[in-house]
């Protein structure tokens, strides 16, 4: 096979794994205009005002292993000592975002527990994005979204690993705004890669994993 044949193949492979296609995201979100808030949050900031107010927008966090064990030992920890429960089970109202103090909590409740333990050991609140989601069902979600200059890593009561925005399974909507706590913004596009891999014709699509393992084996080989 010619060299130009093969750069053809790998261009293809590229292709048809997304690779150079609008769904490829940046390992960081991209945000649009501000956006209306959570009904949720906008009642906890009634509550809380305090917590509720412009704060210093920080670059992304600089991720070392040191910070990186702390982020993985509140994110287990909480998940594990929060018991997961309906808002009309713990308060008795739908839709009621609050700390978990009752040792019990859903989602919305457990993301304000997490970021409230980050922000008391040190890290900034405008790394500390409480972010709203749709997950695989269709259903609202919320978790944590960590902004660093690795990339924007979500904390999630439903899945025990942190993983990397891009990495998840979720459609993102919205998130607080890095320079105030009580507003929010709108994420840009309609969601991570792995919604987008997820609309392609399963019978052409070639996941990305595998086409950078051809590519690596196409010119391995020519």
């Amino acid at each position: 096979m010619t060299c130009f044949k093969k750069i053809l193949q790998a261009c293809f492979l590229l292709t048809a794994a997304g690779l150079l296609s609008p769904a490829e995201a940046s390992p960081s979100m991209s945000t649009g205009a501000i956006t209306s808030q959570p009904v949720g949050h906008y009642e906890f900031c009634q509550r809380h005002s305090a917590e509720c107010q412009p704060v210093k927008a920080m670059p992304p966090l600089h991720l070392t292993p040191d910070n990186w064990k702390t982020i993985v030992s509140v994110n287990s920890t909480v998940n594990v000592e929060i018991d997961q429960r309906s808002d009309m089970e713990v308060w008795g109202y739908e839709d009621y975002w609050e700390y978990p103090y009752k040792g019990a909590g859903d989602c919305d409740d457990i993301v304000l527990e997490k970021r409230k333990r980050l922000m008391d050991i040190g890290l900034p609140a405008s790394n500390l994005l409480i972010t709203v989601v749709r997950d695989e069902r269709g259903d609202g979600h919320a978790v944590l979204t960590v902004r660093t200059d690795r990339g924007d890593f979500i904390l999630d009561n439903m899945k025990p690993k942190i993983l990397r925005w891009d990495e998840t399974p979720y459609s993102y909507l919205k998130r607080q705004s890095t320079n105030h706590a009580g507003r929010w913004v709108d994420i840009d596009g309609s969601g991570s890669p792995a919604i987008a891999a997820r609309e392609v014709d399963r019978g052409t699509a070639v996941p990305a994993t595998t086409a950078r393992r051809n590519i690596i084996d196409l010119f391995r080989n020519r």
